[in-house]
């Protein structure tokens, strides 16, 4: 008898198989809602770190290639549609107490689009080798190094002509430089939307149109083993003035020169500036931010936050009804009530009186996403009809239990946006933002000529004319041309200028949404870029670094980290975090379900980090 009576209070004590199973299942439940939770958190933010990595690739990439090509022997480039080949000359001190010598390597630039690589492979030749008197090497050179660049998906190569110049032999073995375009993409692991990169620059050989010694004719040295004071030159590449071939390949650059670098130089510049306006201005503003959240964001997020989560869930009835319900109890009501509230919708149980208050007080947004009509809300008073109305209602709200945590985390993720918007609004209220950015694009339209001509290479050939053997008429006529270059510059952007300033505008005051943040889809994605290599319009030079720093400055105060102007960074302060606050009110904890990587990407080190740099780029 005792024993069977123990066996039965043991029995009493044990797990069934169902409670475990639904245990694990929750627990299964938990960590997908905020594996879920920290894509939607940080896509607006991690987009952008991921662009500008990918970015940081294709200018790595280009760097490379600008070096070698504008460093190539005369005529030695070769071009195919995935590879590019060149002799280029390098320094080499092999002894010490000599002069640096020159010696030759091969390049070689090989495009794997199947593995997404771009290999550079730089071979040096033997000095011992050479042929003086046939010009050529008798063994090939050695692989010296190999570069790899992952994540390439374009790699297009375009000979830039060269002017026909009278009395230099095959003219077609010479070119002014290459056309290069480098695309590269990466995934967003957050997103599962890829992030790209594409680039295009005009690189000239500096060796063809000898734009930084001899600027108006070239001369090529000789391999020599002999060193730097027996150095043997070809015959020059002398351009015929007298034939306005210089003057015809100044004029050319008219067709070759793409007038958005000049816009993507003003926008960069001036988003870098506009940034560090807005980050001077969120301590004197920080009270007012936070006020204005308490106040109008919080009605704000209530009054869209429904239809959020009919987009997001595709107009599903029961997540909708029950977001309406929580609405008002996130962040909104005590501890006890919104456990409460979470304990009625989890097992169904929700009392008649508060179901039609409910159904009173949301009955457009409950009619607009067709969970009652308008006969139901006639209805709702009656005795008899209520309690259908009723039973509907509270039956899909129940099923929308599970989703619960879902449900809290994306009232948060509405606040932010609605915060985000809150900031942005008074920061570009407090800077003037329209009287801002028109005195600031004045100021940086003749910078923005001034590089444009330097990478054309323009600006080095007017720095080297008085060093030149040119007569005196011929150094005028060179000058005009280059005078003519830049007045028809500064004209065509003149000419966009308002449409720049205008969408330039647009951008930076408009609403934050979930594409303008980053949230973009893979379509969208493709046709920017595609827009931006085919076309030469202005709005593929605007891009929105302001917004991106206000998300990075709201999303931060929303977990509480008070941004602090003399350390430069956000710093934990105290003040409410309103994710933990959200979660805790329900009793749900983050840090229970949050893995080491999800949590440190929470921290945004890496977002304050990006933002740190914008500060200090002054």
């Amino acid at each position: 008898m005792n024993t069977n009576s123990a066996f039965g209070h043991r029995a009493k004590k044990a797990f069934t198989l169902i409670e475990t199973l639904l245990a694990v299942t929750i627990l299964m439940m938990v960590f997908n809602i905020f594996y879920v939770y920290m894509q939607s958190q940080n896509r607006q933010i991690l987009t952008i770190v991921q662009k500008n990595e990918v970015e940081e690739l294709t200018n790595f990439a280009m760097q490379y290639l600008a070096n070698d090509i504008k460093s190539a022997r005369r005529a030695s480039v070769v071009i195919t549609p995935a590879s590019l080949t060149l002799d280029r000359f390098i320094e080499e001190e092999k002894d010490t107490k000599q002069s640096a010598q020159l010696a030759l390597m091969r390049v070689e630039y090989l495009f794997d689009a199947s593995k997404r690589q771009l290999v550079r492979n730089a071979s040096k030749y033997d000095p011992a080798s050479y042929n003086e008197s046939a010009g050529t090497f008798s063994t090939p050179p050695k692989l010296a190094e190999t570069k790899t660049f992952d994540k390439i998906t374009a790699f297009d190569l375009t000979k830039i002509e060269m002017p026909n110049i009278v009395g230099v032999d095959d003219m077609s073995k010479h070119m002014l430089g290459v056309d290069v375009k480098l695309s590269a993409e990466a995934a967003n692991v957050l997103t599962h939307v890829s992030q790209k990169s594409f680039k295009e620059d005009k690189i000239y050989i500096r060796d063809e149109i000898a734009f930084k010694n001899q600027p108006f004719w070239n001369q090529n040295p000789k391999y020599s083993k002999v060193g730097p004071f027996s150095l043997k030159f070809t015959d020059p590449l002398t351009i015929n003035l007298s034939q306005i071939e210089f003057l015809n390949w100044i004029n050319s650059l008219k067709k070759a020169s793409n007038v958005r670098l000049a816009f993507e130089n003003i926008n960069n510049s001036l988003m870098t500036s506009l940034a560090n306006e807005a980050l001077s201005r969120v301590t004197p503003l920080y009270s007012n931010f936070m006020s204005k959240l308490e106040n109008e964001v919080k009605k704000q997020a209530k009054d869209i936050f429904a239809d959020k989560i009919a987009q997001d869930y595709a107009n599903s009835k029961e997540k909708v009804a029950a977001a309406l319900l929580l609405k008002d109890y996130v962040l909104s009501r005590s501890a006890a009530d919104c456990r409460a509230l979470k304990n009625r919708i989890m097992t169904g149980a929700l009392e008649e009186a508060e179901v039609k208050s409910f159904v009173k007080n949301n009955t457009e947004k409950l009619k607009k996403y067709r969970i009652i009509s308008d006969e139901d809300v006639r209805a709702i008073d009656d005795a008899t009809s209520s309690v259908e109305i009723v039973s509907r209602v509270s039956r899909l709200i129940y099923a929308a239990g599970p989703e619960t945590p879902k449900l809290v985390f994306k009232f948060v993720e509405t606040l932010a946006m609605a915060f985000a918007n809150d900031i942005k609004k008074q920061i570009c209220a407090a800077i003037n933002i329209n009287a801002y950015v028109q005195k600031k694009i004045g100021e940086l339209v003749d910078p923005a000529i001034d590089e444009l001509l330097n990478v054309l290479g323009v600006k080095a050939m007017v720095d080297e004319i008085g060093k030149s053997e040119l007569g005196s008429v011929a150094q005028a006529a060179v000058q005009s041309a280059v005078d003519s270059f830049k007045s028809w510059l500064k004209g065509q952007i003149t000419q966009k200028l308002s449409e720049f300033t205008t969408q330039l505008l647009d951008t930076v005051t408009k609403s934050l949404t979930d594409g303008a943040s980053g949230g973009q889809s893979q379509d969208d994605i493709v046709k920017q870029q595609r827009d931006r290599a085919l076309s030469d319009d202005i709005g593929g030079a605007v891009n929105d670094m302001f917004s991106a720093v206000l998300i990075t400055v709201s999303k931060n105060l929303l977990l509480g980290n008070k941004y602090d102007e003399a350390s430069k960074s956000f710093v934990t302060s105290g003040a409410k975090d309103y994710l933990n606050s959200a979660f805790k009110d329900f009793d749900y904890q983050i840090s229970s379900v949050l893995n080491a990587n999800e949590q440190d990407a929470l921290k945004n080190d890496e977002q304050i980090r990006r933002v740190q740099q914008i500060m200090n780029n002054k």
